[in-house]
């Protein structure tokens, strides 16, 4: 899919050019398959993982100092009319996709684990914090096409999207906001947590700074009072406080404030507190990453006071390059009440956190627990030594170059991690692993494996049968269950190209080149997000990836995800069940023909919380609705204007659930028909869900595609929830049925062996 990379006498060449490489690359993708593969994948050079985590940290941290002001055309949304493959289930309710504001370029939404989509159910209302699009007028207005382009503005709905206002929250000549993110402090005056009138409320932002020349200079912390006659576009009813990041530092309560970046995570708890994640370097924004710095806000004699505190995980030192064996960037999550809170990093821990033997080598979480809203934090990590990881994590991994009996997951950073914590205050840190290191000794565990694919260029997964890049829940951390469980959630068809011109996939990555930033690209990483319910009983996971349908071409199985659709699946904490329904969110359409966005659903966010829909739920089946947004441009160009499509996805997912409700448990599930067996595709294990009304004993026969039954297990389950372990070795590759019956009743599934 060789897509031109050169430049552009003119802008209007450009995106004429643009728009027929797109469509040959489409159809290339959908007609031409290949006529031969090499037998094997082969092994790359490894690579040395400081030198990517430098180059991905300044590719995250553009600095765009002019701005085109042009007018915002019609958005007209090219469709892609190939085939819908991997469209597992359509299980939704009425979804309609609309252009609800924009912002002055694409660079404001870069990053996956900013926060600046968020939903408060106190106030039912759905916050979106962005850089102002390039028709909004700022009062007054600023002086230079640069700071008007960093005026940050708040659209606020508490009808689900149906409604927006907007309301203008940052303003300044001399200081230009990027990468914003925010929401909503409940409280104000009187402060109340469980306040319900929205007039009582601020919305909050946070942002780094860049002036009209030079590099990042601070961040700014900026609060406005919303509700009926706030929603303008004014300056003057703004708190504007700006912490720079050179000496002399502000001091808060206290506390020096030196942080960078403070754009990596945000969310607002019922303790009537605000949490921003910032990051701590040695010197300057781009140095040795060294830990977190979190902001706290809450109201103070009826305004914002802000508190600091400073992280900082035990690393190993880098050896071979200096500084700690530590990557950017990092993220928190917190309960409902704000009394629990997790904060992470990825790196490399010294034995203050756990055993740095064996499996546990590699750069994985370093994770700091907090149960008394933050006064004190104890560390925490997870033991991949433990058996319970072997089959769901290590067996997916190839060994180390140096011991071919030792395996180690290196956790993958640069697709994004996200976290929630759940109703028994466990934190699931959602995230992939990727191969192990190049050795075990100190200084190679820097280094990283890598693999040149069918299409000759190089991946950071195999993406082969049991070696495909893998979506976990790695899930614990609380007093009650202070180890570290997994659940493997899916497994996806495609990674993230370069934006890079040096990189691999950047000639596939659609997106126009920068000329004046090094011919950079817009990264298209799967963008891994989580939410849950405002109970803690439901999470929501959210990845994008591309049908591999649209990625082969004529030299072959291009893994790269460069059309992505955003996808969703559901965990039941109360049953501990993961829900068998993967939904395609990019696909869903109402009856109506409103808008689908297949094939380009980039920059997505899903807000940290979500609803449950009482209206559609039913005793068998959940309905979540979580608001989402995705933003692009017609043109795929970065520096073009960007359109920001809103949608709160009502997204059904069978439960498998056994309510409180008397009433409803009347209604016993269908225990056979409703199972389901996950993973699938599987390898050596796989595991039966299935909700029993009664106990008895469950008859499993597998059967191959000759009609010869391979295998067959008998299993004592009692009443409720049941999951049963299958034993697959000895089984050949291939597609399999498996017969269940209990007690009479009986079902059969498809199971796939990898």
């Amino acid at each position: 899919m060789p897509l031109s990379t050169g430049r552009f006498i003119t802008r209007k060449t450009r995106n004429m050019k643009k728009h027929l490489l797109l469509g040959s690359a489409m159809l290339a993708a959908i007609s031409a398959y290949p006529q031969s593969t090499p037998e094997k994948r082969q092994h790359a050079p490894v690579e040395n993982i400081s030198a990517f985590m430098s180059k991905r940290l300044a590719s995250l941290s553009r600095i765009d100092h002019s701005e085109a002001q042009m007018p915002v055309s019609s958005e007209v949304i090219p469709q892609v009319s190939a085939p819908e493959a991997n469209l597992r289930t359509n299980n939704v309710g009425p979804v309609n996709w609309h252009k609800f504001t924009g912002s002055m370029n694409m660079y404001g939404v870069l990053l996956s684990e900013s926060k600046p989509l968020q939903y408060d159910d106190e106030l039912n209302a759905v916050t979106f914090v962005h850089r102002k699009s390039n028709t909004y007028v700022p009062s007054p207005l600023p002086s230079s096409a640069g700071a008007n382009s960093g005026v940050l503005v708040a659209m606020v709905s508490q009808n689900w999207g149906a409604h927006w206002d907007s309301t203008m929250i940052y303003n300044d000549n001399n200081n230009w906001a990027r990468y914003p993110q925010g929401g909503i402090l409940k409280g104000g005056l009187p402060a109340s947590p469980f306040n319900t009138d929205i007039a009582n409320a601020f919305i909050v932002a946070t942002a780094p700074i860049t002036p009209a020349a030079g590099d990042w200079t601070g961040n700014v912390f900026v609060s406005k009072s919303l509700g009926a006659g706030t929603y303008n576009n004014i300056q003057s009813q703004s708190s504007q406080t700006f912490v720079a990041n050179s000496p002399p530092y502000t001091a808060w309560n206290g506390m020096s404030a030196k942080m960078q970046f403070v754009r990596q995570d945000f969310q607002s708890t019922d303790d009537g507190k605000v949490r921003a994640l910032g990051s701590i370097t040695d010197a300057g924004p781009t140095s040795s990453f060294r830990g977190a710095r979190m902001v706290t806000g809450s109201f103070v004699s009826g305004s914002i006071a802000w508190v600091t505190d400073s992280i900082i995980p035990p690393v190993r030192p880098n050896i071979s390059g200096g500084g700690r064996m530590l990557a950017y960037p990092t993220g928190m999550a917190w309960s409902e009440d704000g009394q629990t809170g997790y904060v992470w990093f990825i790196g490399a821990h010294t034995g203050v956190v756990g055993d740095t033997t064996g499996a546990n080598i590699g750069y994985q979480p370093i994770i700091a627990r907090s149960i008394d809203a933050g006064t004190s934090w104890t560390w925490q990590s997870i033991d991949f030594n433990h058996p319970s990881f072997k089959a769901p994590v290590l067996d997916h991994i190839e060994s180390t170059a140096a011991n071919p009996n030792l395996t180690v997951p290196y956790f993958n950073f640069w697709e994004g991690i996200s976290g929630v914590v759940d109703s028994l205050r466990n934190l699931h840190l959602v995230s992939m692993v990727v191969r192990s290191p190049a050795a075990n000794d100190p200084d190679s565990v820097n280094y990283y494996q890598k693999y040149i694919n069918y299409d000759g260029e190089t991946y950071f997964y195999p993406h082969e049968p049991g070696a495909r890049p893998y979506l976990y829940d790695f899930h614990g951390g609380s007093p009650n269950t202070p180890a570290y469980s997994v659940t493997l959630i899916d497994s996806l068809g495609t990674e993230g190209p370069s934006d890079e011109t040096t990189g691999d996939g950047y000639a596939a990555n659609p997106w126009m080149p920068t000329v004046a930033e090094d011919n950079l690209k817009i990264p298209i990483d799967c963008r891994i997000q989580a939410s849950r319910t405002a109970n803690g009983r439901y999470i929501i996971y959210s990845w994008a990836e591309t049908d591999t349908v649209y990625t082969t071409n004529n030299i072959g199985y291009m893994k790269w995800n460069v059309f992505p659709n955003v996808k969703a699946r559901m965990c039941d904490i109360k049953t501990h069940l993961l829900s068998p329904t993967e939904i395609n969110v990019s696909k869903l359409i109402d009856a109506s023909g409103g808008r689908k966005m297949a094939n380009k659903s980039y920059n997505h966010y899903i807000s940290q919380k979500c609803a449950v829909d009482v209206q559609l739920s039913s005793y068998s089946n959940v309905v979540i609705k979580v608001p989402h947004t995705i933003s692009f441009n017609t043109s795929l160009d970065p520096v073009m204007p960007a359109t920001h499509w809103y949608a709160s996805v009502p997204l059904e997912f069978q439960n498998y659930l056994i309510f409180d409700s008397l009433a409803v448990q009347s209604h016993q599930l269908n225990s056979v028909s409703n199972s389901f067996i996950y993973p699938n595709p599987a390898t050596n294990n796989a595991l039966l869900a299935i909700e029993l009304n009664r106990a008895t004993t469950i008859k499993i026969s597998i059967v191959n595609v000759l009609g010869q039954v391979v295998k067959n297990l008998d299993a004592k389950s009692p009443t409720g929830a049941n999951t049963i372990g299958i034993d697959l070795n000895g089984l050949s590759k291939g597609i399999y049925l498996v017969n269940i019956d209990a007690n009479g009743a009986s079902a059969t599934k498809k199971l796939i062996v990898e």
